[in-house]
């Protein structure tokens, strides 16, 4: 009986962790490839968990045991009608704020939402089926459960995404769900004849073992909280430089579910989880802050790795306190019901308070500082006040070090580098919240207090002048730290700039410079035959708006609405202001307004679309560039920039162009490690340009910083099929 229903809940686990990267895969280009995606699918998950494992509490509690077998196998075999999903025909809203996160939700109700609520059901249900049949300790049940969807998290990035596409995908799962089906009717019949006679509702003495009081019910909430919370903020962290794609999403997904399994798969290895989490966390955390605070990215395997360790150290710790504090049997399906109540209330945090009430990425800090205040620590010996007293005293000694280091840095070394100033800043800050390690709860809020001072100073990339936060990101306009441009960033990312003397405002910098890829392709545009209408999917600070001419028409596409606010304001940037054409910005998604357009209309096409350090990866495809060529008149060139930290982009257009017919050149503008705080304002970019014929590309034939672009003979990306992984700069 235990062997089945450990099968049972492992294939359970497995598809509903499958299906999570899968649905936000398939959603993706819908939504303008914003890493915010997989937080509102997390979101929705989180929220169908918590009412599966409502109805499996309530069945278990309520219900005889022939009614709990019936109606389980009923909503079961109601989810397989639905499948298999698909995402054809779906349109989400051209909104702002929360819009777009709820679109989400309400898509995947209608989509998925019975076989999802289904399979949360079933790891607690089937957990309660085995105590009433005679198992001691169904616990270590929720371990076997966890395995099947690390499983799940593991396989798919790394052998299901690089081999099946979106569509192939949703059936072989749909197959999976109705072997699901087969399995819990197979356990309704085991389970029904190992527990003869004593399946039911629990007996009252049994219930009322262990009363579990509203302190008890509110810390098992906050220890559920924490690490989802943490996962959240890990996978923004990791997405914005990188790309939004399933491996970015179930790396840290999967790193929170081992920590389930370690402290939930021996009862007496749950105090070590959480004592080594607190140790490990101890140790991480200062550092961690202290980078979040002065808005440094370090290299990508040492971010990768810190962010990866501080989520699985807190995991430690949170999982490990709520294994050792399980309850009685008795009260199984309750308990999962508020670990699943704490995840949701994580969830609906991070996805929808904290962007209405902040235009900065708080979230992650704070749940951090969080998890160091819930660490295992001995007790307190002094009263309650006077601990609350030294708490404060402490946290606001922390903050006053940080600021006031900062202000005499700047008083006394003007010139001194901004990473620096920071560094020296928050460093001795750090050290002084480290210091109260031994009461976790003063270490967490001193934590938060330092980071909470980080608000209040001037960051790698200047004074903050305006900040706002949308579906699509965190955008700041900084002006630089020597006064002489304004920035627009995403995340760590430069947008753009623009030069604040007004003697040179006009001139496009950074990535759009005339010395760079951009000022040949326009030149190579206007020395052709195409007609003089320009199309840039992707505003930014409207910079490419510096090139227009007056006998020409310029269309800008743009996604995020926040984006599209602070290019408009001329209080912030003025390329669109003084804009010498004739222009417009078109909301939405590029790929959906370009195919509004009429085909052949346009000169020349800028595909400029990020988010943070990332390009979009549905705007890569082959189907992708063929919609994108066919907006092109007669001699059209089409411009992408593939500038990335992390991948090697090249390849990647280089296929899907020759499995469309173009052909092209591409030019790395390598200007080291300067950006626009060098008088010419020039950054490092990496263009590709494509036309239908050699003979379109005009003088770029012959230039010699721009090579040919090789296709290598591997199979181009596609919408249904587009692995990340393989991009991965070597």
């Amino acid at each position: 009986m235990l062997r089945l229903v450990a099968c049972t809940l492992g294939l359970s686990a497995l598809l509903l962790f499958a299906v999570q990267p899968m649905i936000g895969r398939a959603l993706l280009p819908l939504l303008g490839g914003a890493p915010a995606v997989w937080t509102a699918v997390l979101l929705f998950f989180q929220a169908a968990l918590l009412a599966g494992y409502a109805y499996a509490h309530a069945s278990a509690r309520w219900l005889p045991w022939r009614a709990q077998a019936g109606a389980h196998l009923l909503l079961v075999a109601a989810g397989l009608a639905a499948l298999p999903f698909s995402t054809a025909g779906a349109a989400p809203p051209a909104g702002d704020g929360l819009a777009p996160a709820l679109w989400v939700a309400g898509w995947l109700t209608v989509a998925v939402g019975l076989p999802v609520v289904a399979l949360s059901a079933s790891a607690p249900l089937l957990q309660a089926w085995a105590a009433r049949a005679g198992a001691r300790d169904p616990y270590p049940l929720y371990a076997a459960s966890n395995a099947g969807s690390l499983a799940a998290l593991v396989a798919y990035p790394l052998v299901v995404e690089p081999l099946a596409g979106v569509t192939r995908q949703a059936r072989g799962w749909a197959a999976g769900y109705a072997v699901l089906l087969a399995l819990v009717a197979a356990c309704a019949v085991v389970v029904g004849r190992a527990g003869a006679g004593r399946l039911g509702p629990a007996p009252d003495a049994e219930r009322d073992a262990a009363p579990v009081t509203v302190r008890r019910l509110a810390r098992w909430l906050a220890l559920s909280a924490v690490p989802v919370a943490l996962l959240l903020g890990v996978t923004g962290h990791l997405t914005a430089d990188l790309s939004a794609v399933p491996l970015l999403w179930v790396t840290p997904l999967a790193v929170y579910l081992v920590t389930f399994i370690i402290a939930f798969s021996r009862p007496d290895r749950a105090a070590r989880a959480a004592a080594l989490g607190g140790r490990v966390l101890l140790v991480l955390a200062a550092p961690l802050v202290v980078t979040l605070a002065a808005g440094i990215t370090p290299p990508l395997l040492l971010a990768v790795a810190l962010d990866l360790a501080v989520l699985f150290a807190a995991g430690l710790v949170c999982h490990g306190a709520l294994a050792q504090d399980r309850p009685a049997v008795a009260h199984l399906s309750g308990f999962y019901l508020v670990i699943a109540a704490g995840g949701a209330l994580a969830g609906a945090l991070c996805a929808v308070v904290v962007p209405l009430v902040s235009s900065r990425l708080v979230e992650y800090p704070l749940a951090l500082a969080a998890a160091c205040a819930l660490r295992p620590a001995p007790a307190v010996a002094p009263g309650r006040a006077r601990v609350l007293a030294g708490d404060a005293g402490w946290a606001l000694a922390t903050a006053a070090v940080a600021l006031a280091v900062d202000a005499a840095a700047q008083a006394l070394a003007p010139g001194l580098e901004p990473r620096a100033r920071l560094l020296a800043a928050f460093g001795p800050a750090a050290v002084l919240a480290h210091a109260a390690h031994r009461r976790p709860v003063r270490h967490g809020v001193a934590l938060a207090a330092l980071l909470g001072a980080a608000l209040l100073v001037d960051g790698e990339h200047g004074r903050a002048v305006h900040g706002e936060r949308s579906f699509f990101g965190v955008h700041r306009v900084t002006v630089s730290p020597d006064g002489r441009h304004r920035w627009l960033l995403h995340g760590g990312t430069v947008h753009g700039a623009q030069a604040l003397d007004p003697a040179r405002a006009g001139e496009p910098l950074t990535y759009y410079h005339r010395l760079g890829p951009c000022g040949d392709v326009v030149a190579a545009w206007r020395a052709g035959a195409a007609p003089r209408r320009a199309g840039v999917v992707g505003l930014g600070v409207g910079a490419l708006a510096a090139y227009a001419a007056p006998d020409e028409d310029w269309t800008f596409f743009e996604v995020d609405p926040a984006v599209a606010r602070i290019a408009r304001d001329p209080r912030l940037f003025t390329f669109l202001r003084d804009c010498r054409a004739e222009w417009r910005v078109v909301p939405g998604d590029a790929r959906l307004r370009l195919r509004a357009l009429p085909p052949g209309g346009l000169g020349v096409l800028f595909m400029d679309a990020f988010s943070g350090d990332a390009v979009p990866a549905h705007l890569l495809t082959r189907e992708a560039l063929a919609e994108q060529a066919a907006t092109l008149a007669p001699g059209g060139l089409l411009a992408v920039h593939v500038s990335n930290r992390y991948l090697d982009l090249p390849p990647v257009i280089a296929r899907a162009a020759a499995a469309v017919g173009l052909v092209g050149r591409v030019r790395l503008d390598d200007v080291g490690a300067r950006l626009v705080a060098d008088a010419g304002g020039r950054a490092s970019s990496e263009w590709v340009v494509l036309a239908r014929r050699e003979e379109d590309l005009g003088p770029l034939r012959a230039h010699v910083r721009w090579r040919a672009l090789v296709a290598d003979g591997r199979a181009p990306w596609t919408d249904d099929h587009a692995p990340v992984l393989g991009a991965l700069a070597r």
